[in-house]
């Protein structure tokens, strides 16, 4: 009885993580993938309204109403992930559907666009620096006080 009982309870907690997918086909069974820890959102570029493209991605990948979607061979797939979980949709958006040669949008990098990564990684070097001038500075000072303290100490005993 307990051996049944450790079973069925195995077979209950693996059957309540959900579902799975395989990337570039239909998803299968359970509820949809939810985010992952480190999954990261893409840099984004509006082209028209409601609706952006992945910047730079290897293949054409659109946001619209929640949802990425990718056009592939005539096909629109569509997923949680500008990445993965992939599955053939025919219910695309309006919006999605009217763009004029979706496949042109692959490595779609428009000019005068500064990707947010590029700037986050400037910013982060800007203030990188910013510290390590505030480290010299106060190592500058720790040794500016070390000084006058010797000197303070050398005089005293001159004095003596």
């Amino acid at each position: 009885m307990r051996r049944t009982l450790l079973s069925f309870v195995a077979f209950a907690g693996f059957a309540s993580l959900g579902g799975c997918y395989a990337e570039e086909s239909a998803y299968v069974g359970g509820p949809a993938p939810v985010a992952t820890v480190g999954y990261e959102e893409p840099d984004m570029v509006v082209v028209s309204p409601g609706v952006s493209v992945v910047y730079d991605a290897e293949y054409p990948v659109f946001f619209n109403s929640g949802l990425y979607w990718r056009y592939d061979g005539g096909v629109w797939y569509s997923s949680r992930y500008h990445n993965s979980g992939w599955a053939v949709n025919r219910s695309v958006p309006y919006d999605v559907r009217r763009i004029d040669r979706p496949e042109g949008y692959r490595h779609y990098r428009p000019a005068g666009y500064t990707p947010r990564h590029a700037q986050e990684r400037r910013e982060m070097r800007r203030e990188e620096r910013r510290e390590e001038h505030r480290e010299v500075r106060h190592e500058e000072r720790r040794q500016e006080r070390r000084e006058e303290r010797r000197e303070t100490r050398h005089d005293e005993k001159k004095h003596r």
